[in-house]
């Protein structure tokens, strides 16, 4: 099995063959916590997230800074609602200095690709905190994220940046709603 044809059948949403590809591959590595992290999200992308948290944590305790686990592991909080993880999670990564992804060992990343995944975790942390109706705090991540890629990084996600823009002014539009509210309160 190849990263390729692994993330060609997660995004047709192949997520039954691609968990049949990762067990077979689990068998042979049984304590390659990447491949346990894949598996983890093919469970989350079919909303099976209780299955996706089993094995995202059995990654995780494997190697506990890998930044894809941790990715997977967000994006299942995020799923359940768990709104208060998703975030602790992704400011962690955005936190961690560019440095810290291109280090040696089992986790490490190019340069470019840290930069284009930190990106990707502010517009993860945009949408966490809109879901939590933090709109200020939505907003400070729209605006990193859209910085970030004014700068040269990418996107995975696929937003184009039009559609973040949008979404940066209904955040600050809301927040300023909110604060007018609050401030009329006695």
């Amino acid at each position: 099995m190849t990263v390729r044809k692994l993330d060609s059948l997660l995004d047709q949403g192949e997520y039954s063959t691609a968990r049949k590809l990762l067990r077979q591959r689990l068998k042979e590595a049984p304590g390659d916590h990447w491949l346990m992290a894949k598996m983890a999200s093919t469970f989350a992308s079919e909303g099976r997230h209780r299955d996706g948290l089993r094995w995202v944590r059995r990654a995780l305790r494997l190697e506990p800074k890998c930044p894809i686990a941790l990715w997977h592991l967000a994006y299942i909080y995020e799923g359940r609602r768990h709104y208060v993880g998703a975030v602790r999670v992704m400011k962690g990564l955005v936190s961690r200095p560019i440095r810290a992804y291109v280090a040696s060992g089992p986790c490490a990343q190019s340069e470019r690709w840290a930069r284009d995944f930190v990106t990707d975790c502010y517009m993860m942390l945009a949408w966490v905190e809109q879901c939590r109706h933090r709109h200020n705090q939505a907003a400070d991540a729209y605006r990193k994220h859209m910085s970030r890629r004014l700068k040269g990084s990418r996107s995975s996600m696929g937003f184009p940046l039009r559609a973040v823009r949008a979404s940066l002014a209904e955040q600050e539009r809301l927040a300023r709603k909110q604060r007018r509210r609050g401030a009329s309160r006695p």
